[in-house]
């Protein structure tokens, strides 16, 4: 999951016993149409169960917002069972849940978890408190309800209230469900009693919740960024491939297949359109190499016979697509077919891994990328590079103009950085600088147009961004839950 190292920290309340420890100040709720940049509410309802993420391990709560794109306050209440005057254990039901949400009503626009039902699963009115509460949030974006572990002497109503659960998610667009009792299932180690949580139960169930949030953003509806002096001349289509091996088609790029049919292959990391745009390659992380279309198959790291020290995590085509390289992160790089071994960086001390390669127009040279920005050259000039600059989040990759006369470097959070000759390399635009986003996301991949005045920006959750005279041609919001981009590739209009 992204981790972006700038993002403030979150502004966290912890309820303990019924009582809130006020750590800090909480701003006005977050509008349901939130832009990058404001804050927006994370609302946690449980009992002494979740508790846990507070108590058994502190650092699990505050690890959550870390794991989710976006600025964010969170607000955690949960109540451990204590004891009365009288010798009673008393509890926090479910049925406490209404009146929460309205102690609460300031944050439910944004996200809000329930975590309750391990102490009244088994009353007659538990469907109706439910319902009662899902109806309360009908108007938040996204509500969060995780499953109960179905363990102890009460497993059949946890059961049943996890069916409960699931029809509820099914019937309403703004629930889903935090598996914790499929997660937490035969897991001896995640409890210290069957149902409380021990420290490494704290940490799976956080991130369950993390992960849960992160595969539905971005929470509003975003507009399609595309730039005033967008081209149909920019590309025929492009493809975007995730890490499921789905590959989607866009424009005039056509669909040739992909990875998720092929049973014996491995996951996907790096993907390259044939200069027909008629097919494509896809290399998985066993360094396999995959063909599609009119792409034809020149060796993979699987045919040399050899052990390599570091996974191949990218496959760059020769521009006349009679080969290609592959590159690991410790700088080694292999060629296949006319694309010539020039050098490589394997074996060279490095200050950050190499995480990524392009080559000049006429194959005759190429760049390493290091995630520290650093540019190491081989056969081709060096325009310059963020080695030496304190960066907002780790460069991801570079773009070369389409006429070899600068490059594009761009990071995480999709800031773009331009070297070249003179003016021979424009900056048009950054994800960074664009109000109307709703959430900071990853990005994984930047291509030029086909002038090289203008580029696509992919990010891990497969919107695609155009600026200059890229057009936007659609993109792959609707992922299923933990798939991620992982890159674009352009099919461009034949010269």
């Amino acid at each position: 999951m992204t981790h972006l190292p700038t993002r403030p920290p979150s502004r966290l309340l912890v309820a303990i016993a019924g009582l809130l420890a006020l750590i800090a100040p909480l701003p006005a709720a977050a509008s349901p149409a939130a832009a990058q940049g404001d804050t927006q509410d994370l609302l946690i309802l449980t009992d002494s169960v979740l508790l846990g993420m507070a108590t058994q391990y502190t650092g699990a709560v505050n690890n959550i917002v870390p794991q989710i794109d976006g600025e964010w306050d969170l607000v955690f209440d949960g109540r451990d069972g204590f004891h009365s005057s009288t010798g009673g254990a008393i509890a926090r039901p479910a049925s406490a849940g209404p009146g929460l949400l309205e102690t609460y009503s300031d944050h439910l626009d944004n996200v809000v978890v329930l975590g309750l039902g391990y102490n009244d699963a088994w009353a007659s009115s538990f469907p109706t408190t439910v319902t009662t509460m899902l109806d309360r949030l009908a108007d938040t974006q996204l509500v969060v309800l995780v499953t109960l572990r179905e363990a102890g002497t009460n497993t059949a109503s946890f059961r049943a209230a996890n069916q409960l659960f699931a029809t509820e998610a099914a019937n309403r667009a703004n629930v889903v469900l935090a598996d914790w009792a499929g997660v937490s299932a035969g897991r001896a180690d995640v409890t210290w009693d069957g149902l409380h949580l021990t420290g490494t139960g704290a940490q799976l169930v956080a991130d369950l919740i993390a992960q849960t949030i992160s595969d539905r953003l971005p929470l509003c509806e975003e507009p399609i960024i595309e730039g005033p002096g967008a081209l149909a001349s920019s590309a025929a289509g492009y493809w975007v491939l995730t890490d499921y091996g789905v590959v989607h088609a866009y424009g005039g790029a056509a669909h040739h297949g992909d990875l998720s049919t092929e049973s014996d292959a491995g996951v996907p990391i790096s993907m390259e359109a044939t200069p027909s745009g008629d097919g494509y390659w896809i290399v998985d992380d066993q360094g396999k190499v995959w063909t599609f279309g009119d792409a034809t198959h020149h060796g993979d790291v699987t045919t040399l016979g050899i052990v390599i020290n570091a996974p191949v995590t990218r496959l760059v085509a020769h521009p006349s697509g009679g080969g290609y390289w592959l590159m690991a992160p410790d700088g080694g790089v292999f060629g296949f077919g006319a694309a010539v071994f020039h050098g490589s960086m394997g074996g060279a001390p490095l200050n950050a891994p190499v995480i990524s390669m392009a080559t000049n127009q006429d194959g005759s040279g190429y760049w390493l990328i290091a995630a520290d920005g650093g540019v190491f050259s081989f056969k081709v000039p060096f325009w310059g590079s963020t080695g030496s600059w304190i960066l907002n989040a780790p460069v991801t990759s570079m773009s070369v103009h389409p006429e070899s006369a600068g490059y594009w470097l761009y990071a995480g959070d999709g800031g773009v950085f331009t070297f070249g000759a003179g003016d021979a390399i424009a900056f048009h635009g950054s994800l960074p600088g664009v109000a109307e986003i709703c959430s900071n996301p990853s990005a994984v991949q930047m291509r030029p147009s086909q002038s090289g005045d203008g580029y696509w920006i992919v990010s891990n959750r497969g919107r695609v961004y155009a600026f200059g005279d890229a057009m936007h041609l659609g993109h792959a919001p609707n992922l299923v839950s933990g798939e991620r981009v992982i890159d674009l590739a352009v099919r461009y209009h034949p010269t």
